[in-house]
């Protein structure tokens, strides 16, 4: 937790502090990713749904989460990856985006991390568009990067058509 030192202004701390960011860190396949502490409701262990006729092959259904009705989506079709089956480590993170709530189903969730604004790489131009839809930004982490998935894009309701 970041703490005023002697000599900071408020206004100076309270720049710091809003600089921080705290993300939920993922594993999809091989590769790391992130998004916000601040969209994840909860993170659950991936539970048997009800499909959805005529729904993107991205979202697997519904589930009911203490009287929430809530549409699944599996993260790795969502971004394009190979579809596999759920395992034990598989958990639900549950987000929410102003009225859209939705369950990302994810490969594993490895932990929280905090980085600074300032730490967001930008998304090199020369990535194909397709592929940056998503993405929000990348974070170096030691010798790996971190993927920041932007929810606002992830939630869109055009894409989940029958499901809110």
């Amino acid at each position: 937790m970041m703490t005023a030192t002697r000599g900071d202004s408020a206004g100076a701390f309270a720049n710091r502090l809003s600089a921080t960011m705290q993300l939920v860190t993922f594993v999809l396949g091989e590769e790391e990713y992130a998004i916000e502490v601040s969209h994840v409701c909860e993170i659950v262990r991936v539970r048997p749904t009800t499909a959805i006729p005529h729904s993107p092959p991205f979202v697997k259904g519904l589930v009911n989460l203490r009287n929430l009705v809530v549409p699944v989506i599996d993260l790795r079709l969502k971004l394009g990856l190979e579809d596999i089956p759920v395992t034990k480590g598989s958990r639900l993170v549950v987000v929410q985006l102003e009225d859209r709530t939705a369950g990302l189903i994810v490969d594993s969730v490895t932990g929280v991390v905090r980085f600074c604004e300032e730490e967001v790489l930008p998304i090199p131009p020369t990535v194909a568009e397709e592929s940056i839809h998503y993405m929000r930004g990348i974070l170096k982490k030691d010798d790996a990067f971190i993927i920041l998935l932007d929810v606002n894009r992830l939630l869109e309701t055009r894409e989940l058509v029958g499901c809110e």
